[in-house]
């Protein structure tokens, strides 16, 4: 059955799919050309962080126009906790189209940087936390009340990721330095799902509440 919700999702954003695989291919290309510290890094982190948030915004706009499929969806045999699953479900796989097309480009294009397997596991834990907040708010105030704040919070995101690095990169000690990146890369995925797994259970418990009439 998740399948199937999972399967629903990438329906309703269809007519935009061209667009959605076009920011993980073109994002990294544009930042990678720019003569910018870390030009690599940001522009994966920027292209999994939009291709992330518009493909749920515009899962999400699309409930929103259409309550009462949304609550039919309820009274089958789909239960609410299974369509916040499939929406989180939705996070690794849009993670990992951005780092194929991202491999697939560093590969193939002469002077666009590769990247360690730890930044892929950096970028996933750091999404992680931005999903875990938005994900909890967007199922208790929805949609319209939150669109603002995500946009805000994607801008925030993009200005301030090439100011952490700067700052991180003026700090000799860094904890992750002595741990081999195999461990680091293992460690950083297993707590991405854990912060995950945390926010289901909150919007879980925030959907199951929710008055659909």
């Amino acid at each position: 059955m998740l399948y199937h919700l999972i399967k629903k999702d990438f329906i309703l954003v269809k007519k935009y799919l061209l667009m959605l695989i076009g920011m993980p291919a073109l994002i990294p290309l544009y930042v990678g050309s720019r003569p910018i510290g870390n030009a690599a890094l940001i522009g994966f982190m920027w292209s999994a962080v939009y291709t992330l948030s518009m493909t749920m915004q515009y899962i999400f706009l699309k409930e929103s126009q259409s309550p009462k499929a949304l609550a039919l969806l309820c009274a089958s045999p789909y239960p609410r906790w299974l369509l916040v699953a499939a929406k989180y479900s939705l996070f690794p796989i849009l993670h990992l189209i951005s780092c194929l097309f991202f491999l697939v480009e560093s590969l193939a294009i002469p002077g666009l940087a590769t990247l360690p397997v730890q930044a892929y596991a950096s970028v996933l834990f750091a999404n992680s936390l931005f999903f875990s907040f938005f994900m909890p708010l967007q199922y208790k105030l929805g949609f319209e009340q939150v669109k603002l704040l995500l946009m805000l919070m994607i801008i925030a995101a993009t200005w301030l990721f090439p100011l952490f690095l700067k700052v991180s990169a003026g700090i000799r000690w860094n904890p992750l330095t002595d741990i081999p990146a195999w461990a680091s890369s293992i460690a950083l995925t297993a707590a991405s799902f854990a912060v995950l797994t945390a926010s289901a259970l909150v919007s879980i418990r925030i959907f199951v509440r929710k008055d659909l009439t």
